[in-house]
């Protein structure tokens, strides 16, 4: 038997005991270990335990990876007392006889501060308030522990810090329970730059991320959030948000407005609970955060793929309560278009969710075909994305922009306004028509026009994995005949070089110029560039040498005649 603790996450502090066998970890419930946290995988880790006690581990092909040592690794083995860190939650095996740091919490009993701050940590406990009481006022560390430990597994808190009157705590008065005064470290996971200050969240660079580590009940259909901001920062808050009663599966993440002038967000019908976060550009400080209730939710219209929301600059698709996308952003506007959605109002953030990803792939449409979506990934000039395969695909189309991949999410830079297309109708026959267009510039000849309708369909419509690879098999026979074109080219002005000819560096020029023209935009065609501006100059200092050979034959002529022929010499020298 070996025993993990869970060091990080909503469940931090919490013992699990496994036996010899095998063993999977991640965010989805069916794990053994579930670890509800975003950048947790919903398959994450595999371990294995043996008899003697040894486990060694195995990274599923998680998003955010697996960290053992500091270092990013896909297998190992686990020794007693270090710890392996799956994206931000951290996992300790346990040595024989070692306690964890609630276990030691119990044994030794806590102070009654020490109880309220493992309250605001955990999730609300089914336990009555009245042994919350109790245990604010100086319960033993044992029952402490109890109250983390089965308060895990029952869903949100209610905003409502556990503390009593007759604890003499003044109750909080909005939805995150008087946690936006900022004064409770224990409360809040910072980002790089960011500090707590003297009630205010600072920022020091120039974007930075407070998330507080609790999810709150929804009391009703929305938020309202204001804060003060100063010092040139911009604050928005990112909320993170779900219907079922662990809150453990999160529907989406949206965007307010600026906090510094208010803002209102009301979310999707049947939401039950909440996470909030506050990102801030800018240095600058973040104060006085308070959250109420807003009367408002967001109602389902029914579209192909789902079920749609839209809110402002957020807009989430919903297929049998599984969330296919989410859209975020602080500011903009998403609005229904024949066969889709568009958006206006610069960068958004797109998610595709796990039954998105399930249905295919999503892909940054990219010159010489899509690129995967990794973490990582960056893709500049991009002019879109496709989400999935088959019946769920999507289309996003754009002005060059460019995408980068973060976190599971698609972050957008330099881009104003997109098209998202569930209709493919439209898209599929263009890519049709291309792929006929390739065929006929093939067959006559015409590489550059083949070489240009291939990199378009490959760049802007590859809907069809068959066509796109006769778009890569058309470009690479093009490219096999312009390499023995050139390779031919380069033969003949070796010929007209080694015999010291100019006049035949004219045609060959022209015909260098003509084959870069043709492959223009490929390696192929800045060599043919090359060699025509090589001829170009041979050519030139040829008939610059021609000049000079004539113009001193002309002046030898002249001293002659001007001897003998003096008549003769003028007459040559006013030039008959």
């Amino acid at each position: 038997m070996v025993r993990i603790e869970i060091l990080a996450g909503p469940e931090a502090g919490r013992v699990v005991e496994f036996g010899p066998g095998s063993w999977r970890a991640g965010r989805l419930k069916e794990n053994d270990l579930v670890l509800p946290v975003d950048s947790v995988s919903g398959r994450h880790l595999e371990f294995q335990v043996t008899a003697d006690g040894t486990v060694r581990f195995r990274d599923l092909g998680s998003t955010n990876g697996t960290f053992s040592g500091g270092a990013q690794v896909q297998e190992g083995e686990w020794f007693a007392g270090s710890e392996v860190r799956l994206g931000s939650c951290a996992l300790r095996l346990l040595a024989e006889g070692e306690s964890g740091m609630l276990e030691e919490a119990a044994a030794e009993g806590r102070d009654a501060v020490r109880a309220r701050e493992a309250a605001l940590s955990a999730k609300r406990s089914p336990l009555p308030i009245a042994l919350a009481a109790v245990l604010v006022l100086g319960a033993a560390g044992a029952g402490w522990w109890f109250f983390l430990r089965d308060g895990a597994s029952d869903g949100p808190g209610r905003g409502t810090a556990v503390a009593t009157e007759a604890a003499g705590a003044a109750q909080p008065s909005d939805a995150i329970g008087g946690l936006g005064d900022f004064s409770d470290p224990e409360a809040w996971s910072l980002a790089d730059g960011a500090t707590l200050r003297d009630g205010s969240l600072v920022a020091s660079t120039g974007r930075t991320r407070a998330t507080l580590l609790r999810a709150f009940d929804l009391a009703s259909g929305g938020l309202t959030l204001r804060a003060q901001v100063s010092g040139g920062a911009r604050a928005h808050a990112w909320i993170t948000f779900g219907s079922d009663t662990e809150a453990t599966e999160a529907m989406g993440t949206w965007a307010s407005g600026d906090l510094s002038s208010g803002a209102e967000l009301a979310l999707p019908e049947g939401t039950r609970w909440f996470k909030l976060a506050v990102n801030v550009e800018g240095a600058g400080s973040v104060s006085a955060l308070h959250v109420d209730n807003l009367e408002r939710s967001v109602a389902a219209a029914l579209i192909p793929p789902g079920r749609l929301f839209l809110e402002n600059g957020n807009l989430l698709i919903l297929a049998e309560s599984e969330p296919l996308l989410t859209g975020a952003a602080a500011a903009g506007t998403w609005s229904r278009q024949e066969g889709g959605l568009a958006w206006n109002g610069g960068p958004v953030t797109l998610s595709p969710g796990a039954a998105l990803r399930a249905d295919g792939p999503t892909q940054i449409l990219a010159s010489g075909g899509p690129v995967g979506m990794a973490a990582g990934v960056r893709v500049e000039q991009s002019p879109g994305l496709i989400f999935g395969e088959e019946i769920r695909r999507m289309l996003v189309r754009h002005e060059p922009a460019t995408w980068t991949a973060v976190d599971g999410s698609l972050r957008s830079e330099g881009l104003q306004a997109l098209s998202l297309t569930w209709d493919l109708a439209p898209a599929l026959t263009e890519t049709a028509r291309i792929a006929r267009e390739i065929q006929t510039a093939g067959r006559g000849g015409d590489d550059a026009r083949l070489l240009e309708t291939a990199a378009r369909l490959l760049r802007e419509f590859p809907l069809d994995e068959d066509r796109n690879q006769a778009a890569r098999d058309a470009q690479r026979a093009a490219l096999e005949r312009g390499r023995a074109r050139l390779a031919e080219l380069e033969a003949s002005v070796a010929s007209v070089i080694f015999v010291g000819a100019v006049d035949p560096m004219e045609p060959l020029a022209v015909r260098a110029e003509a084959l870069a023209s043709t492959f223009s935009g490929t390696p192929l065609g800045t060599q043919a560039e090359g060699l025509a501006a090589a001829l170009r100059g041979a050519l030139e200092a040829g008939r610059d040498a021609e000049r000079a050979a004539a113009a001193a034959w002309n002046s030898r002529l002249l001293t002659a005649l001007q001897g003998a022929y003096p008549a003769i010499a003028s007459w040559v020298e006013a030039g008959n």
